[in-house]
């Protein structure tokens, strides 16, 4: 097999630009991505907001299937990358770059995996001060990575999206599990005046709220260890945990602030976290985890930057049904969060695969044709 050739990503592309300036609207507007659209190399959709028609968009601006997205600004979000192969008319903001690679000489999908591999990598191409890092269209482009052949591009883009492939669906079937229990849940709970029995308790009688650990921040990840948990969720490891039950984590600050993560196994959770163990014998993790979930359910102060207190969490109120249908709920949601966690597993382990595959079918140390 003929060695990987040194490249530049701009010199493979055939434009490399970032997005434009919306005038935002609520609706009837054009789908515009934005930095938290990009995590974990997919596009959230739902998080896409509106700019007005009255707006033109360049034509150039609006993505192509087999776009590679690069975030560009912000600690912590430049260098995130995700690809596009939608047929959506959906363009960036400007705090995005779009990368089109030049398909007679390199494949899209290949790149975007390189980059993805590289993302830790790319946000210290960023300049600037502290919180204010950039990366600019010059720094895009000086990105350098291995590229063999055409035909080995694509085969190991290949080899690399069915794990992808398998990841994705893994994800939709736990949104389908989670969907069942919210259902059951409401079912439960909302068959209108309260039965006998039941009765509304605050969120700190039923668990133990407290901080997660006030003194560690992302500076303390390492590439390996136990899940750990931080205000945008599961998005690092550690050399150690601090908990070994399931527990809810709650994001307490920033943009991700109400959102909430279910955690199994061994785990823990740093700076602007709130974490959650139920200390109930009837009133479980699960019942908790769905009843809480949902941005709208935690109380927020401040508006720049939105955050919950520890005390306002605990003065939640939760309806907690009689024994029997706490009972009913129980026996069907407990299933369903064991098939969520043992699917969770898998991604994890599916990724871990993926993820060390990359170098090695880059370099030529495993073969795909």
């Amino acid at each position: 097999m003929k060695a990987p050739t040194q490249v530049k990503l701009g010199e493979i592309s055939a434009y490399v630009n970032r997005g434009f300036s919306p005038s935002y609207v609520e609706t009837d507007g054009v789908s515009i991505l934005n930095q938290k659209c990009v995590r974990n190399g997919r596009i959230d959709f739902t998080l896409a907001r509106l700019s007005s028609h009255k707006k033109t968009i360049p034509a150039d601006k609006y993505l192509l299937p087999g776009d590679i997205l690069i975030n560009s600004t912000g600690v912590g979000t430049a260098g995130r990358v995700a690809f596009f192969d939608s047929s959506f008319k959906v363009s960036v903001d400007s705090h995005v770059t779009i990368v089109r690679i030049n398909k007679k000489i390199a494949d899209p999908k290949y790149v975007f995996y390189c980059l993805f591999g590289m993302e830790a990598d790319i946000e210290t191409f960023a300049e600037g001060s502290t919180g204010q890092i950039e990366l600019s269209r010059d720094r895009v482009k000086d990105i350098d990575f291995q590229l063999p052949k055409l035909d080995e591009q694509r085969a190991i883009a290949a080899v690399l999206s069915s794990l992808d492939d398998k990841i994705y669906l893994l994800h939709r079937q736990n949104k389908t599990l989670l969907s069942i229990g919210q259902a059951v849940l409401k079912k439960n709970t909302t068959a209108g005046a309260p039965n006998v029995g039941w009765c509304t308790k605050k969120l700190g009688d039923l668990a133990d709220v407290s901080w997660g650990d006030t003194n560690t921040t992302k500076k303390s990840y390492t590439s390996d260890g136990y899940d750990t948990f931080s205000a945008s969720g599961l998005d690092g490891r550690m050399d150690h945990y601090d908990y070994d039950q399931p527990g809810i984590i709650l994001s307490a600050i920033g943009a991700n602030c109400g959102d909430t993560w279910l955690a199994f196994g061994k785990w823990s959770c740093i700076k602007n976290t709130i974490r959650i163990l139920s200390k109930s014998e009837q009133v479980g993790i699960e019942y908790l985890y769905l009843y809480t979930h949902g941005k709208e359910f935690w109380p927020k102060r401040g508006s720049a930057q939105p955050f919950i207190s520890q005390t306002d969490a605990r003065a939640c109120s939760v309806v907690v049904p009689d024994e029997n249908t706490l009972n009913e709920f129980s026996n069907i949601a407990k299933p369903l969060f064991q098939k969520i966690d043992k699917n969770t597993k898998r991604i994890k382990l599916l990724a871990q695969v993926r993820d060390s595959l990359l170098p090695k079918l880059v370099s030529g140390e495993v073969g795909v044709i």
